[in-house]
């Protein structure tokens, strides 16, 4: 927990806004959790989640671009002796109402929230070569082309996308 912060106070004086920078009382809390289940040597599921809370206790104000609660959830194969896997999981972000109020007008926060969102997601990669030593992959994120925009960004985040990699190691 945060006993102080610098926060932004807003004075007007003769009709004129001032920005000041203030020591001010907060409250910040959060928790981040991982874990994976191996069902053999070869399958497993996994997931992380996690949630962040902050407020200004001297404006009662929730903190600016606290990320909303989010986790993945995924299936795993993997054979270690191949040196390959098949990853299939989802991004899952819960809808952030919780703006500051510097947030407010601010054109990179949608008005009302910011919408929650899920996307579906694969990767997948081996070894090839005689010593293994050359490394091929693939990710497909977003596979159904869902719309989202990442709290606070401005930017709508990527639709359907497809990414290949190639490393050589010598």
């Amino acid at each position: 927990d945060f006993r102080s912060v610098i926060g932004r106070e807003i004075v007007t004086v003769n009709g004129q806004d001032f920005d000041f920078l203030a020591n001010q009382r907060a409250y910040l809390n959060g928790t981040e959790a991982y874990g994976e289940y191996l069902f053999n040597p070869y399958w497993s599921v996994y997931g992380n989640f996690a949630y962040t809370f902050g407020k200004n206790l001297d404006t009662n104000d929730p903190f600016s671009r606290i990320p909303p609660t989010q986790g993945i959830l995924g299936v795993r194969w993997r054979d270690t002796a191949r040196q390959s896997y098949v990853d299939f999981y989802t991004w899952l972000v819960r809808r952030q109402e919780r703006y500051s109020q510097f947030n407010q007008g601010d054109v990179r926060f949608i008005p009302g929230g910011t919408p929650g969102y899920g996307t579906l997601n694969l990767r997948a990669g081996t070894a090839l070569g005689r010593h293994q030593n050359h490394r091929v992959s693939i990710a497909l994120e977003n596979i159904t082309d869902k719309y989202y925009r990442v709290l606070g960004s401005g930017v709508d985040g990527t639709g359907f996308n497809a990414i290949f990699g190639y490393e050589l190691i010598h």
